[in-house]
């Protein structure tokens, strides 16, 4: 009788520790501003930090989107352990980015396309379509879907103290906006413009990127030559056709 009642102890001894520890990861994973309700930030480190929200929604998901000007290393190193995580575990990762004004790392690039489920796009032509939108889409199979979309670029200063606003929405209150945001990054994923990187992709990245640097650089009364000539996608597909 008394051995009977050292394993049921025990027994309710573990389901009390597995309830333990499942509470701990859902407080882990679990944003501060909940999945509910659409929020605020400003970066005046005043409240809950974008940079920590970001960090539980992409522990949470189940597939997400990236859509930014440009990405450096340092802004990828802040969710670099979460986006392992996420993508070890069969997330899913879209990124969206362009060389505008040199300002995305390639080791950032490199890194990401690196990771498992992960594509990344990038936009080549910086003279005629410029990307300035920042948006940071978070997918669940439960449905409560979330969307950030603001002045933060993937970068260390933008994510933590740079004085950026960002708001979040949700799927619970601003359903038309979500499927908005994503209508628009499935426009832009299957758009010719953006072209998805690849380490042989890697010589032309680093042009682009040279090309805006030195472009940014040369000042209003200097003029930069660039004889590296490539059609663009709607260009390539007249000449494949002739």
């Amino acid at each position: 009788m008394l051995e009977s009642w050292c394993r049921m102890g025990k027994k309710i001894k573990i389901r009390l520790l597995r309830l333990s520890d499942f509470e701990k990861h859902l407080k882990h994973i679990t944003p501060y501003s909940r999945l509910s309700h659409s929020e605020l930030f400003t970066g005046n480190n005043a409240g809950i930090s974008l940079e920590s929200e970001i960090k539980k929604e992409i522990l949470s998901s189940d597939k997400i989107n990236f859509l930014v000007s440009f990405i450096k290393w340092t802004g990828i190193r802040i969710f670099e352990k979460e986006l392992s995580a996420f993508t070890e575990r069969g997330g899913q990762l879209k990124i969206i980015t362009t060389s505008y004004m040199g300002a995305t790392d390639l080791k950032a690039i490199e890194y990401l396309s690196s990771l498992k489920n992960t594509e990344v796009k990038v936009s080549y032509n910086t003279d005629n379509e410029r990307l300035h939108a920042k948006a940071y889409l978070f997918y669940r199979n439960t449905g409560f879907h979330t969307g950030y979309i603001g002045s933060s670029n993937l970068s260390r200063s933008a994510l933590t103290n740079g004085l950026e606003w960002n708001i979040k929405i949700t799927e619970q209150d601003m359903p038309s906006i979500m499927e908005k945001m994503t209508a628009t990054f499935e426009t832009y994923w299957n758009s010719d413009e953006f072209q998805e990187f690849h380490e042989e992709q890697k010589d032309e990245l680093i042009k682009a990127i040279d090309h805006e640097r030195g472009r940014e650089g040369s000042g209003k009364n200097q003029v930069v030559y660039q004889f590296d000539i490539k059609p663009y996608p709607y260009q390539q597909a007249i000449l494949d056709a002739l």
